[in-house]
């Protein structure tokens, strides 16, 4: 992986030290990352509408933030045209099997708990990271996003 080749990742989410516990983990790995944030699902949306603002690679979204959250945006996310089939995980302390078949049915690629550790948290962003790289910059519709 190349330094022109830079994944660019948004964060949603609401909570200031699980952004900085995100962040830390991302410069900790051996990856070239650009992470971006958002502090509300209605300051995502806000960004992805904008047709000035690049689209992120992938995108992490909290389920519980204030004004919108994760839930109502998973919809309005893949209505934007050029966020169709922009990956999108799911990032939230919820265990609820409940929200997570929801997230998944309202479009969620995938949903992951926060985890404690900042290792665990680096070793699922790495593998995500680094088997996914053809999928961020080959646009190879045979090639679907995985985090297996």
């Amino acid at each position: 992986m190349t330094e022109d080749q830079k994944i660019t990742l948004m964060l949603a989410d609401d909570d200031k030290d699980d952004q900085f516990f995100f962040k830390h983990a991302i410069e900790r790995l051996n990856v070239p990352v650009q992470v971006l944030t958002a502090n509300n699902g209605q300051d995502l949306i806000e960004y992805l509408e904008c047709p000035n603002n690049p689209v992120p690679h992938l995108i992490f979204l909290d389920i519980n933030m204030p004004i919108l959250n994760g839930l109502e945006c998973l919809p309005m996310i893949r209505k934007i045209q050029k966020c169709y089939k922009l990956p999108v995980v799911i990032y939230s302390t919820t265990s609820e099997k409940e929200e997570i078949e929801e997230a998944l049915k309202r479009g969620a690629n995938t949903c992951i708990t926060k985890p404690y550790e900042i290792a665990t948290l680096q070793g699922i962003l790495n593998k995500i990271l680094i088997t996914n790289h053809d999928y961020f910059f080959n646009n190879n519709d045979s090639k679907s996003f995985s985090i297996n």
